[in-house]
């Protein structure tokens, strides 16, 4: 996978990796054509595991989210930062929708328009905050009582 790396092609703001076969990382990337295209996060990350170099500051919450093994999408239609899956895309739908606390409604009225987006689309809405040089994720729902 090395030498497809090394053939990448910028495009936009991310990049198009022409196919040398089976992509190993299902979770990274779209398939497009006779290849792979990965936005610029994903291109990042990748770039940093490929090459051996230090992760950028700004793609923590990323790999963090990566290590769990979950797929991650834009979620900009949904008013979040990724759609988080956990199962391939296709498979079933994303279960929820995540914001980083930096972009994260800052008072109840924000957070209760986030969450009640989120169900709308039949989703759980759920923010990241980085505590001691670790992530913890805070879910959020409405609470109807006798459903």
């Amino acid at each position: 996978m090395r030498t497809g790396w090394s053939s990448r092609i910028p495009r936009g703001e991310g990049w198009y990796i022409p196919s040398e076969g089976e992509w190993p990382w299902g979770a990274i990337g779209v398939e497009h054509l006779s290849g792979r295209h990965l936005r610029n996060e994903e291109g990042l990350w990748l770039s940093s595991k490929l090459e051996e170099t230090s992760l950028p500051s700004h793609l923590a919450l990323y790999d963090d989210l990566m290590a769990r093994g979950v797929v991650l999408r834009p979620g900009f239609k949904f008013g979040s930062q990724w759609r988080i899956y956990d199962a391939a895309v296709g498979e079933a739908h994303a279960p929820w929708l995540l914001l980083p606390s930096e972009r994260a409604p800052v008072n109840w009225n924000g957070a209760c328009l986030s969450v009640r987006l989120a169900e709308g689309v039949h989703k759980i809405w759920v923010c990241a905050f980085e505590n001691e040089s670790a992530y913890r994720y805070l879910k959020m729902q409405r609470w109807l009582p006798g459903r």
